[in-house]
């Protein structure tokens, strides 16, 4: 059994340290890392003596320090005066914003004024236009009915939502209104015959109107 000396633990904690398990070193991603860093103090170097001439690094990189502290300050106001100049846009587009969207009831015409139009229509043979001013005769009748509330954005499809309770006079406006849209969006000329169905569905919405 060989007696264990100094010399021989050296020689052997040397040959196991060695190991490629021992062995540290910096890993990829630190030499990149380092590169970098060496690469901007360089060009901060580099920087420095074009800007400070002989001054020492320490005078160098503190006036790039102050100058980058500077720079973010100002960023950072503008930013924030943005902010502000946004808010504040905002805030003085708001009213105009509410008075478009809130629009105002149509403006009832008189029941007579309405069918005597479209009589006036249909006897010159204009039957589309002349359904036209049978549905808003319908419309002003139905609204002061409470069945629907007439507005001056609203849209047929609207005013079909708002009947769905009330399956017999949404049946009878949305025969009226098929009429109306062929002729309105189809380019339809619409006959005597298609006429006398839209006016029948008219007549029957009007009914029982007393105004």
């Amino acid at each position: 059994m060989s007696v264990l000396t100094a010399e021989r633990i050296r020689t052997a904690t040397a040959d196991t340290l060695r190991e490629a398990r021992f062995r540290t070193g910096p890993s990829p991603r630190d030499l990149w890392l380092q590169r970098i860093q060496k690469a901007i103090i360089d060009w901060l170097e580099r920087w420095g003596d074009t800007l400070l001439g002989s001054a020492s690094l320490a005078a160098k990189l503190e006036a790039f320090f102050w100058g980058f502290v500077a720079l973010v300050a100002l960023a950072l106001l503008g930013l924030l005066a943005r902010a502000v100049v946004v808010a504040w846009l905002r805030r003085a587009e708001a009213p105009a914003t509410k008075k478009i969207t809130a629009a105002p009831p149509l403006r009832p015409e008189s029941p007579a004024s309405l069918r005597a139009r479209a009589e006036a229509l249909a006897a010159a043979g204009q039957y589309g236009p002349a359904l036209r001013w049978w549905q808003q005769a319908c419309l002003q009748a139905l609204d002061r009915r409470g069945l629907v509330a007439v507005r001056r954005s609203a849209t047929n499809g609207e005013y079909l939502r708002q009947l769905l309770p009330h399956p017999e006079p949404r049946a009878r406006f949305s025969a009226l209104t098929g009429l109306v849209e062929l002729h309105m969006f189809g380019g339809a000329v619409l006959s005597e015959g298609q006429y006398q169905q839209g006016l029948e569905q008219a007549r029957a919405l009007l009914e029982g109107d007393g105004a």
